[in-house]
């Protein structure tokens, strides 16, 4: 079954009338079954969001010579029977410019071949886009209309990225927290909770205890004690003159971990160091900052 006319946005024109989607709008063709769609161009809206066959307005006072305005281009856009004025032979650079130069100028239609330019003042009529409108619009606007979308377009994406960063804080926040958590329980683990086995020897700051972790390596746990005259800056002190110290003779600390009132050192386990380098920090070398997972 067919229909009469197959086209009604290429078919429905008159030099009188606003066209199938009323005036300053423009008519898109729904395929085979005569459905329209209407649209507004760029700043104008519907007069009637629930019947916009009647067509659109602008959203800006119209104009005057003493207002800036700007053109929206639109590709395969026309509205016939609209112009006032017709340029030829002319560039596109020079039509846009006339229109925007004349009061009276709502769109700018420009066709390539021919090089032909068209005025059009408000209403626009007959509106309609498809591949088969050989043309470019350009329609004029306030200034400040662009730099308003501009302006909302900024609020939107702050606003979006505001709370993705806030929830990427909280995200680490609690993730490093739990990392803490489990390296405390790794070295608890590791020197089976600081077992008598696995006591090394204890100096002035604190005992020493031997570990192995999951991956084999055995490790030496330097723990400063709860009651021992060294404090947190001592502890930090101690680890920037550890990090100045670099020789290949030298025990490599592994890392270290603050947790709550606990302070530790971790260094690599040799065998035939003396204690001395594990409780004194005499054969101690910061490299790499190794950390096992392990957080300072």
């Amino acid at each position: 079954m067919g229909f009469q006319p197959p086209d009604i946005c290429r078919n429905l024109t008159s030099k009188i009338g606003s066209g199938a989607c009323g005036f300053n709008s423009y008519c898109i063709s729904g395929g085979g079954n005569q459905s329209v769609n209407c649209v507004c161009p760029p700043d104008y809206s519907f007069q009637d969001p629930d019947r916009k066959y009647k067509g659109c307005a602008p959203n800006f006072a119209p104009q005057s010579c003493k207002g800036k305005f700007t053109l929206r281009e639109m590709n395969n856009v026309d509205w016939p029977g609209s112009a006032y004025e017709h340029l030829a032979p002319i560039d596109e650079d020079r039509c846009k410019t006339g229109c925007l130069g004349d009061c009276n100028c709502a769109v700018a239609i420009y066709q390539y071949e021919g090089r032909n330019c068209w005025k059009k003042r408000l209403p626009l009529s007959n509106g309609k886009m498809g591949d088969y409108v050989d043309r470019k619009a350009f329609v004029k606007v306030p200034m400040d209309s662009t730099k308003d979308d501009f302006g909302k377009k900024k609020i939107v994406i702050v606003t979006t990225l505001v709370p993705i960063l806030l929830l990427l804080v909280c995200l680490c926040l609690f993730l490093w927290k739990k990392n803490r958590k489990q390296d405390m329980f790794t070295i608890e683990r590791a020197t089976d909770n600081f077992s008598i086995n696995n006591k090394l020897g204890e100096g002035g700051f604190g005992p020493v205890y031997k570990g192995q972790l999951e991956d084999g390596q055995e490790i030496a746990v330097k723990r400063l004690s709860k009651d021992s005259v060294q404090g947190v800056t001592e502890f930090k002190n101690e680890l920037m003159l550890i990090s100045k110290l670099q020789h290949k003779n030298l025990v490599q600390i592994l890392g270290c971990c603050i947790h709550g009132d606990e302070r530790m050192l971790i260094y690599e386990y040799m065998q035939n160091k003396s204690l001395d380098a594990f409780i004194f920090g005499t054969y101690i070398i910061l490299l790499l900052y190794t950390l096992l997972a392990l957080q300072c």
